[in-house]
């Protein structure tokens, strides 16, 4: 038989813990006491060890998850993936690296069009960080950040509070997005020049955007299109050093299919 009786104070809601952890008498499983001002209240003992190990990812899965898998989404973890339009979408959570703090990013990846690797896109591996058109999940422009404290309530509230926004503002954004005349499928290489476009936020580097139109445009066919973003991305790259690997696939794409 052992006993073995711990008291500390948690700074958690304002609660004063008190934690007996023992098997006496052949006990299996350890008890403990929560002292809140008022009283005492039993709580499981999960509760106790979920708020002294308080996890980003446990508040992600419990409080947004839901939401993105009935929205077609799949993934664990922190980051969730689906396939809709012709494109891979990505939602992931990024933690601050000073803890504390984190934020949503979203990321569309255009399955015609391949990584800046050279690889083909695979849906189930893609990171947000590698898709071609990205943005910051944010109620308002800019960038947007979810507070918390260091306990798994405030992480839960937090995440609650990131799903509200995805709700209201980034589920539209990227289903938008995905539809046949969105603006990636309708831009012509004269409205991207001009930047007369709505990617609702979602972008890139001019080259890059421009690089990726001209891939998926060749990808459907229309290879004036193609040609015309391939001449705007090279006319961004401009004639210095940079660029000189794209330089000569732009090249390729602007003498392809002349007829």
């Amino acid at each position: 038989m052992w006993v073995l009786t711990t008291r500390r104070r948690f700074d958690i809601l304002d609660r004063e813990v008190v934690l007996r952890v023992g098997r006496p008498h052949g006990a299996a499983h350890a008890t403990h006491r929560i002292s809140r001002r008022g009283g005492d209240h039993d709580r499981p003992f999960d509760w106790l060890v979920s708020n002294l190990n308080p996890s980003l990812a446990k508040a992600i899965q419990s409080q947004f998850a839901p939401t993105l898998r009935r929205d077609g989404f799949s993934g664990t973890s922190q980051r969730y993936r689906r396939l809709v339009g012709g494109q891979c979408q990505v939602v992931e959570v990024q933690g601050s690296r000073h803890g504390g703090k984190f934020a949503v990013n979203m990321g569309i990846q255009p399955m015609s069009v391949p990584l800046l690797s050279g690889e083909e896109p695979k849906p189930k591996r893609i990171r947000e960080m590698e898709c071609l058109f990205r943005r910051r999940l944010a109620m308002q422009r800019g960038d947007q950040w979810w507070n918390y404290e260091p306990n798994q309530l405030s992480l839960d509230a937090a995440a609650r509070e990131a799903c509200a926004v995805y709700e209201q503002v980034g589920r539209g954004q990227l289903e938008f997005m995905a539809q046949p005349n969105s603006p990636l499928n309708t831009v012509t290489p004269e409205a991207f020049a001009e930047r007369t476009f709505d990617f609702k936020g979602f972008g890139n580097t001019g080259v890059l955007m421009a690089w990726s139109l001209a891939h998926m445009r060749k990808a459907a066919g229309k290879h004036t299109e193609a040609r015309g973003f391939a001449r705007v991305a090279l006319e961004e790259i401009g004639d210095g050093p940079g660029g000189s690997g794209l330089k000569a696939e732009l090249r390729d794409l602007l003498e392809s299919h002349k007829t």
